[in-house]
């Protein structure tokens, strides 16, 4: 295929988004549903809190009482009904623990630091106390009715606590994807000189996890059709497919041959990117009856990461019914950067700053690799940069910095 005939990177992603399905929610518990997306609204079913709520250990006061000295008349304790149910009346107070009901008639409650008991029954009450002091009342947090997190929020160790605070066990969410990684290729894990140690399966197995997608299945395939046959054959239950090496023009890709006899059918082939050209994307419904979305990614370790953050990544947010988008940031490049004269060119780079108080802008500083396969310099990116065929982007350009998947902040509400 001539260079000239290549799929476009933004036709390459529109293609794979046009086929990304979305997963239909279902419960989880909600201790297990951190960083999925929400396939419900939930109201809260009652007043929070549902009673008048001590927040301090203290005693219950009158504010008329402020500087006399009032009889303790009892004790209130968290979840003592009973004790909270007769009105306090003026010229007492009753002792009461955090989380306890405040009795009706109450209007403070003093510390118990702040106080010394004159006698066993007698509290000196402060002279300034002020109305509601330490009293959380009914419904101050949320009203019953109301709408506490929406359908499309992302469950966050607070949303799953706001979750357990009305009562919810489980919940409905867009479930992660079920994901299958294949490497392929005789070197992998071969003794001696000719071997070459697989990089990619764990590689691609955190960079999905650190996505919420649960384990993945990982396989090590032979070069043979016999071999990938047999693997693939085992991918039935998978949402998304991985394979890496094999998909090339040389005598043992056979990658695609492969994909053509289980089934699949080719969605795009060969992207004019560097790195990863080669990039093959396919679907498929599987023998259990629902789609598969499944990516040839090149063997190369670089073009393996750059398919997964730029296609892959996409397709399994659209999945979990998040946005497809990275996060991005605008950045300086700190120096120059080209580009490949025919192919857009998707470059490695550290971005730092974004917080300090004399300079909040965002640095991008483009990673120099010594090679497409070079992971040990690789290492310490955090972004990736976009550079058109041809283009050079001089020191000092403003830049749009893609988070690379795994280096973002942690998930919060969209």
């Amino acid at each position: 295929m001539a260079e000239e005939t290549l799929l476009s990177v933004d036709e390459a992603l529109a293609r794979v988004l046009a086929k990304a399905v979305r997963a239909d929610s279902r419960c989880v518990p909600v201790e297990r549903a951190l960083g999925l997306v929400l396939g419900e609204t939930v109201c809260a079913e009652r007043d929070s809190p549902p009673f008048d709520r001590a927040m301090m250990d203290g005693y219950a006061v009158h504010g008329a009482d402020a500087g006399r000295t009032v009889r303790l008349v009892g004790e209130v304790a968290a979840g003592d009904e009973g004790a909270s149910a007769k009105p306090l009346e003026a010229g007492t107070a009753v002792r009461i623990m955090t989380g306890a009901c405040v009795p009706a008639g109450a209007e403070a409650v003093v510390p118990l630091e702040d106080v010394t008991l004159a006698e066993e029954s007698l509290l000196p009450v402060p002279s300034t106390v002020t109305a509601e002091q330490h009293i959380a009342r009914r419904g101050c947090e949320t009203r019953a009715g109301t709408a506490v997190v929406r359908e499309g929020d992302i469950i966050t160790p607070l949303v799953a606590g706001t979750l357990a605070g009305v009562g919810y066990e489980a919940v409905a969410v867009y479930p992660p994807p079920r994901l299958a990684i294949l490497a392929t290729g005789n070197e992998l894990g071969a003794s001696g000189a000719a071997g070459i140690r697989d990089t990619n399966t764990p590689m691609l197995a955190v960079l999905a996890r650190s996505m919420r997608v649960p384990e993945p299945e990982c396989f090590r395939v032979g070069d043979t059709l016999a071999s990938l046959n047999s693997a693939l054959g085992a991918c039935e239950s998978a949402t998304h497919v991985l394979l890496t090496g094999g998909v090339s023009a040389g005598a043992y890709d056979l990658v695609p041959e492969a994909l053509a006899a289980w089934g699949a059918k080719p969605l795009l082939h060969k992207v004019r990117q560097k790195p990863g050209k080669p990039l093959l994307v396919a679907t498929r419904t599987s023998a259990e009856g629902h789609d598969q979305l499944i990516f040839g990614l090149p063997g190369n370790p670089l073009a393996a990461h750059l398919g997964f953050q730029r296609y892959v990544a996409p397709a399994l947010r659209v999945y979990m019914n998040k946005s497809p988008e990275p996060r991005r940031e605008r950045a300086t490049l700190t120096t120059a950067l080209s580009g490949d004269r025919t192919r857009t060119t998707f470059a490695l780079a550290t971005l730092r700053g974004g917080g300090g108080e004399a300079d909040a802008r965002w640095w991008a500083e483009p990673v120099r690799l010594r090679g497409s396969a070079d992971l040990y310099s690789a290492a310490k990116a955090n972004a990736l940069l976009r550079v058109e065929p041809g283009q050079t982007l001089a020191a000092g350009s403003e830049v749009v910095a893609d988070w690379l998947v795994g280096c973002e902040a942690e998930p919060t509400l969209e």
